[in-house]
């Protein structure tokens, strides 16, 4: 499935769950050897929610949570009918979230996710300077670690010299997801992702929601703004209380059956 150029292989699992997780993450995302993608998705059982989300990266670590992927394995659940109603709560290890399918057509649907209010957020008032260039950033969480940078020009900026001594800044322990934004213009904010282990990704759907909670709080934007990734544009919308909502398409591309004997 993908949403914005985001893609992820989706395993739907209510037994046991595989063994060898990270090997499996690391042969579904390989685009040479294995199947290709940003990463490997677990829709499990869940004792206090509709369906469980695990997320695998493809270096096989594990991340908390990711938001396109969220809307994705609520829309399957639905499509496959694991979950029988529009409404789909997810377990995660970033939290408790939900998402509301608004339409569904196929293997195309249409949903918006409650992201939450950020858990942490830190603005600072002064521009750090990475690798002589000056950005100015927001500190933020919706469950998995954010660093929002704004700066002009990132259509032309070199996304991998500045992304990784930013994820590795310190802000987080285990690392942080850094987004590149620049000042809205037409209604879009524009931005760029740089992962956790996985590099630079078409879109980023809790890291629409840090650029855009960034740019509330800058004072550029105000309760709803488009975000647009190279891979696509979602609606980003708040509430008063700075509760965040994601709202973006999702597509089944295909499906198949992985034969174990073949992951290396």
């Amino acid at each position: 499935m993908q949403s914005c150029g985001n893609d992820y292989v989706y395993v739907t699992e209510f037994g046991n769950e595989p063994g060898r997780l990270a090997q499996l993450a690391r042969f579904c995302s390989d685009r040479h050897r294995g199947i290709g993608s940003d990463g490997l998705i677990l829709i499990c059982s869940s004792r206090k929610c509709d369906i469980r989300m695990r997320v695998f990266n493809p270096d096989g670590s594990e991340a908390e949570m990711c938001g396109n992927a969220l809307r994705s394995a609520a829309s399957l659940a639905r499509m496959k009918g694991i979950v029988c109603k529009d409404t789909v709560t997810v377990e995660t290890a970033g939290g408790e979230k939900s998402v509301r399918i608004l339409s569904l057509d196929g293997g195309y649907c249409r949903a918006i996710c409650d992201l939450g209010v950020p858990e942490v957020f830190t603005t600072f008032d002064e521009p750090i300077c990475v690798r002589g260039r000056q950005f100015e950033i927001a500190v933020l969480s919706f469950g998995n670690p954010h660093i929002a940078a704004f700066t002009a020009g990132i259509d032309r900026l070199n996304i991998k010299k500045y992304g990784p001594p930013l994820e590795k800044s310190g802000y987080f322990p285990n690392g942080a997801n850094v987004h590149f934004y620049s000042a809205p213009q037409g209604g879009e904010i524009r931005a760029r992702s740089w992962e956790r282990g996985c590099g630079e990704t078409l879109s980023c759907a809790t890291g629409a929601a840090a650029v855009f909670a960034a740019a509330r709080a800058r004072g550029i934007c105000g309760l709803r703004a488009y975000v647009r990734h190279p891979g696509g544009t979602l609606l980003a919308e708040s509430d008063e209380n700075g509760r965040v909502f994601i709202t973006g398409e999702t597509r089944l591309v295909y499906e198949g059956e992985l034969l174990p004997e073949n992951i290396v």
